[in-house]
């Protein structure tokens, strides 16, 4: 969907290159996108999926089921307002509930390091949980800017290899697609108070990697949470 129609066009190329390790698939549509990266989650793989503005809507009912199931899933949504063309964060706003985890990007060099950045806090072991990291459409999207690139080595030595390790419970049936539904759900409210309490130990965790990051790579984005603006005399 525009205009993110960049990300998939040069992931593509790469694939078709041999420039990256990995299998590009192209899905019919934004729900099978999202059942296709829990798949390969769930099967060890690392994985990647982008939308924008009315995909990320139409994405809305799966990714409850991404986060629900604890996988450290990676997306980009490239913001595309809803009533137009024109870049708003409608889109991703309208998912605050769905459980991910959402990040923020001003320019180019901060979504290419907070790329780098969501899939260590998705895979932290006390989050476990699916991360989006987005930006403006358009603007940013369509826009090219100079940015550092570290090199393979320097991030595979700070990014570990990805291993899955469920950690729902053992009563846990896929057959159901979550907790809750049918004789062997299992207990639903169990499962959203770990999903919260996921969510209140990722705070900390975005700190320590945000800091960490600034030490190997020289860049950090304030603290890791929130960056300020001229607030040094706020009396707020």
């Amino acid at each position: 969907v525009t205009p993110q129609t960049t990300i998939t066009q040069y992931l593509s190329e790469f694939a078709a290159n041999g420039e990256i390790k990995g299998e590009f698939v192209n899905a019919e549509g934004e729900l099978s996108t999202q059942v296709i990266v829990q798949a390969a989650s769930r099967a060890g793989a690392r994985t990647f999926v982008c939308t924008s503005g009315p995909g990320q809507l139409y994405m809305h009912h799966p990714m409850h089921s991404t986060s629900s199931s604890r996988l450290p899933v990676v997306m980009a949504t490239v913001h595309r307002g809803n009533k137009g063309m024109q870049p708003d964060h409608t889109d991703l706003m309208s998912q605050t509930w769905t459980g991910w985890i959402q990040l923020y990007c001003e320019n180019n060099q901060e979504i290419l390091d907070t790329a780098l950045m969501a899939y260590k806090i998705a895979e932290d072991e006390r989050v476990r949980l699916p991360v989006v990291f987005s930006y403006d459409g358009y603007v940013l999207s369509y826009t090219a800017e100079p940015v550092e690139v570290p090199s393979q080595k320097s991030v595979d030595d700070w990014l570990p290899p990805y291993e899955y390790q469920s950690i729902l419970p053992k009563d846990y049936d896929p057959a159901t697609g979550g907790r809750g539904f049918g004789r062997r759900g299992g207990d639903p409210q169990q499962g959203w108070i770990t999903h919260h309490e996921a969510l209140l130990n990722a705070l900390p965790v975005i700190k320590e990697i945000n800091e960490d990051f600034g030490k190997v790579f020289g860049r950090k984005y304030g603290n890791g949470l929130t960056e300020t603006y001229m607030t040094e005399d706020a009396e707020a």
